[in-house]
């Protein structure tokens, strides 16, 4: 089915008998799923393919009779995953994650076959109680409890969980995208290792770097475990007198009457909401998660890793709370048509602060770049389609790497669609496929820029500024001055001979740069001056989209795209 949030409670699904079909499958949307029973499954239970915003699944159980084949939960997209209070009994693999985030708390893994936990294609497993995760419990194995193929990280620290050691088969195993002299090792203090509650060995730990190819040290001497919850904070933390053990600044929090610890508040922001917990309020932990993110902290406060990493967490906290109320429908197309309701303006308040310098260095490119990404998706769930395709389009005049313009490249195509059959009078909804994982966006991808210029600055829901990415001081111009430019180019779709009309000012030097939808240049065209029709053969490409841009002066002034069907 392809859902946009669906609502499974007390169902119980059974019996299939060829691996290849799945008791259950979710594509696009999102899942809230509770109190269900999965069982005699051979191939996959529960099948999550794309989901576009974070899923819940709890209380559920997963119980085959097949420990050779049997998956209980196959998750295939970028979007966290939230499993709590779940039972997996003889299966293969209890839960497998690839891409995005899998938290795990309270479950119980018994008689699994060959990994309890599988985390590949830079998927991150949080199985940490400082992450509101962790309690899990792994017994009478067969195999791995925790598999990774190229994870993108393991959050086990401060765990509580208990983990079922067995002969020949490490604890933990498999390559981690991880690398360099500050990701060395992995914190996974506070949890039971084997049935003795001794510390654990060498071999129960076989995790090496997918990158430098260096072995990954487990630091996991501290011992300890407890029943569910038993370590979550009742509280949040402050200040001690004099603040001689404070090692984070603090903030002011929603609904706390006193300073609260920066760790702590990104705790309590994210246990108000729904997502975590079915009683609370999202538009609170909205409210919070600002609080946090919005807070005037120092230079040198944002210069500390551990300030970084807090903040990096709230951000993506905070959209995923976003996307989840306008999933269950608390946040409303109707209240945000010309202005944005209070939780949206709280979210539009933090991408605007955090892409408002006018010069980006190169470490900052890629998260920047992905922060204008985040707004166009935004306006896009919330109905204003073409108000974000304009952001995308003022990301795709300026100069952006090879890599970043593939992505680019994708939503341009996938907006551009979505408003020709909005045209068409095909009813669609804007809430499939809008969501990117907050994990891939911190991946390392190699720089060319020396200095980016580019960014944009929401002020209403069909009010958004632009900065020139020409270089320099950036300016402001509004984004209705984007496409006037006296380009024509037709038929569209073309049998390979496109005729073009342009006007071209003296003295300037004017081209068309003609793109494959993977970023890749096949075809340059120069333009003669004044005004002139031409004919440009491309009957060379092959059939399929293609994107092309008028340069005037080595200046992108138009784009758009050209289909080749011979």
């Amino acid at each position: 089915m392809d859902g946009i949030f669906l609502r499974c409670l007390n169902t119980s699904f059974t019996s299939t008998y060829k691996k290849e079909y799945a008791q259950c499958k979710i594509t696009g949307g999102n899942l809230f799923m509770q109190m269900c029973d999965f069982t005699d499954f051979t191939g996959a239970a529960l099948v999550l393919d794309g989901t576009t915003s974070s899923s819940s699944i709890e209380m559920t159980a997963f119980e085959s009779d097949n420990i050779e084949s049997a998956l209980a939960i196959a998750d295939i997209s970028t979007a966290e995953t939230f499993i709590r209070g779940c039972e997996f009994k003889w299966c293969k693999t209890g839960v497998a994650k690839r891409y995005g985030k899998a938290s795990l708390k309270c479950n119980t893994f018994d008689q699994i076959g060959q990994n309890a936990i599988f985390g590949g294609s830079n998927a991150r497993l949080n199985l940490s109680t400082n992450d509101n995760a962790g309690y899990n419990t792994f017994s009478n194995f067969n195999g791995y409890n925790i598999e990774l193929s190229n994870a993108g990280y393991l959050h086990i620290n401060q765990g509580n969980n208990s983990f079922d050691n067995v002969e020949g088969y490490p604890t933990l195993i498999g390559d981690i995208e991880i690398g360099g002299p500050y990701l060395t090792a992995i914190l996974a203090h506070q949890n039971h290792w084997n049935a003795f509650g001794a510390a654990p060995a060498d071999a129960e730990f076989d995790l090496v770097s997918s990158m430098t190819g260096d072995p990954i040290f487990v630091a996991a001497a501290v011992l300890g475990a407890g029943p569910c919850g038993s370590a979550d904070a009742d509280h949040p933390i402050v200040d001690l007198p004099g603040g001689g053990h404070t090692y984070l600044p603090s903030v002011s929090l929603s609904g706390i009457g006193h300073l609260v610890r920066l760790d702590s508040a990104v705790t309590f922001a994210s246990m108000a909401s729904l997502a975590f917990d079915p009683a609370g309020n999202n538009e609170l932990a909205i409210q919070r998660y600002g609080d946090i993110l919005k807070n005037p902290f120092t230079d040198e406060e944002l210069a500390d890793p551990k300030v970084s990493f807090y903040l990096n967490l709230a951000y993506h906290g905070m959209k995923q709370t976003v996307y989840h109320a306008i999933s269950d429908s608390s946040i409303l197309k109707s209240h945000n048509l010309n202005t944005f309701s209070a939780p949206v303006q709280e979210y539009v308040d933090v991408l605007n602060k955090y892409s408002s310098s006018d010069t980006i260095a190169s470490e900052d490119y890629v998260s920047r770049l992905y922060l204008e990404l985040d707004k166009a998706h935004l306006l896009r769930s919330l109905g204003h389609v073409s108000t974000g395709l304009d952001i995308l389009k003022n990301l795709n005049l300026c100069s952006i790497d090879s890599a970043e313009q593939v992505v680019l490249n994708e939503w341009l195509l996938l907006y551009n669609e979505e408003l020709t059959r909005m045209s068409l009078g095909e009813s669609i909804s804007p809430l499939d496929t809008i969501y990117t994982d907050t994990t891939d966006y911190l991946m390392s991808i190699d720089i060319q820029l020396a200095e980016a210029y580019f960014g944009s600055r929401i002020l209403g829901p069909g009010n958004v500024t632009y900065k020139d990415c020409s270089g320099g001081m950036a300016r402001e111009m509004p984004v209705n001055n984007l496409a006037d430019f006296a380009l024509k180019l037709y038929p569209n779709p073309t049998n390979g001979l496109v005729n073009l009309q342009y006007t071209l000012p003296d003295k300037a030097k004017g081209e068309i740069l003609l793109f494959s939808i993977d970023g890749k240049q096949v075809g340059t065209f120069d333009l003669d001056k004044g005004t002139n029709p031409t004919v440009l053969d491309i009957s060379y490409l092959p059939n399929g989209l293609y994107l092309y841009k008028m340069t005037i002066n080595d200046k992108h002034e138009a784009s758009g795209r050209v289909s080749v069907m011979n």
